[in-house]
């Protein structure tokens, strides 16, 4: 019989999985796959849950995310679905939450598999993985800053390459994985290595990263040899934190960090901790405050170390135009960087404030409200996008088109996905093809 199954243990190391966990009858699990079908076993070997799923992976605080139809769902440990499957995208549970995507729709649900935080996916470029700071600050807003000669990242047959703003192939698709670039540098991938070109193509960093992320105010976390370290533009160490298994971007002078026991913190550019406490929970800096979580409740510590705004909100997104996102008893609003509510909480989702506007959602529709939280665009799309160089991203009747701040349509919806302008241009998708295109609405590369 064994002869027959193969026990795959799926160990996720980046950062939203967990692999092995106990269920709530303290028997571990074990995916198996048998006859093309997923399933689990115990540690005697004994089938539990029939293999019946198209995938399966490990079951984290009594949940497990499987396959079902090409979407991704949840049981427990009986094999119940309790989760439907009706996800593009899922991670297993941390902290009771799971990241999940739905269409373009990219947020966190709780193990009643209800949303409780929920936004327009920012800035994916085709389906390449992500990097770990990628993969855990999915939500983060709008940092990075672009050039005049911002190059675009395009996909042809699996290989990855870049475009400039006119369409032409600056650098021919050659890399197996392929990143933005940031501060003039591109993370790329071929086989198993890691390697960061310029926007010449030229190979500048090669110092066989098993781990790398962009770079972000002159520094980059990369892992040598196991050891993780940053290391600046010349490729040269210049902190290697304790204690540390997974290190992310520089912002306002300070990164934060995970330890080895799965806790959070901050350093500066010293390496030096900017705080001796630990968080659940952390998301990097933004406005000089950062996300934490102590317990259930989420807050914000300041650069000097010290508790800003007190714990106190179900969910706290960062800071952005002088106002962050907060869940108060089920409702999202906004508060200001003293911690009182600037816009009552009112809305059944609300994302960050750009270009002087922030989406909400009310009753299934998403629209626009300005920073006093009057209704701007009304709530008429089925998703919205925050705005970029003055335009948004916004579906109606299944396709995804662009208005303008008044609310008008400045790009007809047509596409199958859309995404943020940068820099002149913007990432679409028609059946399952990427394309760019320009503020017209004119294409300047298509994918073969």
């Amino acid at each position: 019989m064994f002869n027959r199954i193969c026990i795959i243990f799926v160990a996720l190391a980046i950062f939203f999985c967990v692999s092995g966990v106990f269920s709530n009858s303290n028997a571990i699990l074990y995916p198996i796959k048998k006859d093309g079908k997923w399933g689990y076993i115990d540690q005697e070997g004994k089938t539990i849950i029939q293999p019946k799923f198209e995938d399966a992976k490990s079951f984290s605080e009594g949940l497990a995310r499987v396959t079902v139809k090409g979407k991704f769902g949840y049981i427990n440990n009986k094999g119940k679905l309790v989760i439907s499957p009706i996800f593009d995208k899922g991670t297993s549970f941390v902290n009771g939450l799971a990241k999940v995507r739905i269409k373009n729709k990219n947020g966190y649900i709780n193990k009643n598999g209800k949303f409780i935080w929920s936004t327009l996916i920012k800035n994916k470029i085709v389906s390449q993985k992500t990097t770990k700071e990628e993969s855990s600050e999915n939500q983060s807003k709008k940092t990075h800053k672009y050039s005049k000669n911002q190059l675009y990242l395009i996909s042809q047959d699996h290989k990855y390459g870049y475009i400039d703003q006119s369409g032409k192939v600056a650098i021919l698709p050659q890399y197996d994985e392929a990143k933005d670039f940031s501060e003039g540098l591109a993370l790329v991938k071929i086989g198993d290595i890691f390697y960061y070109i310029n926007t010449k193509g030229h190979i500048v960093l090669n110092d066989n990263f098993e781990i790398a992320n962009a770079f972000s105010e002159g520094l980059a976390g990369v892992q040598v040899d196991g050891q993780i370290l940053y290391i600046d533009t010349n490729g040269e160490t210049v902190i290697q934190p304790k204690d540390t298994k997974n290190v992310f971007l520089f912002s306002n002078g300070i990164a934060r960090i995970e330890t080895s026991d799965g806790q959070f913190s901050f350093i500066d550019k010293t390496g030096k901790l900017i705080t001796e406490e630990k968080f659940s929970y952390a998301k990097n800096f933004s406005e000089d405050l950062a996300v934490i979580k102590i317990g259930e409740k989420y807050g914000f510590i300041g650069k000097d170390g010290k508790i800003a705004i007190k714990p106190g909100f179900s969910y706290a997104n960062n800071f952005s135009q002088g106002l962050a996102v907060v869940q108060v008893d089920q409702k999202f609003g906004f508060i200001d960087k003293e911690g009182k509510i600037a816009i009552e909480p009112k809305f059944d989702m609300a994302d960050s404030f750009s270009e002087g506007l922030a989406v909400v959602e009310m009753d299934g529709k998403y629209g626009y409200i300005d920073k006093t939280g009057n209704i701007v665009v009304e709530n008429q799309y089925a998703y919205a996008d925050l705005f970029s160089e003055g335009l948004a991203v916004v579906e109606t009747n299944g396709k995804f088109g662009y208005i303008d701040k008044t609310g008008n349509i400045a790009i007809e919806p047509q596409f199958d996905s859309a995404y943020d302008f940068i820099s002149g241009l913007a990432l679409i998708k028609i059946d399952g093809k990427n394309m760019y295109i320009n503020k017209k609405g004119k294409f300047v590369w298509k994918q073969k």
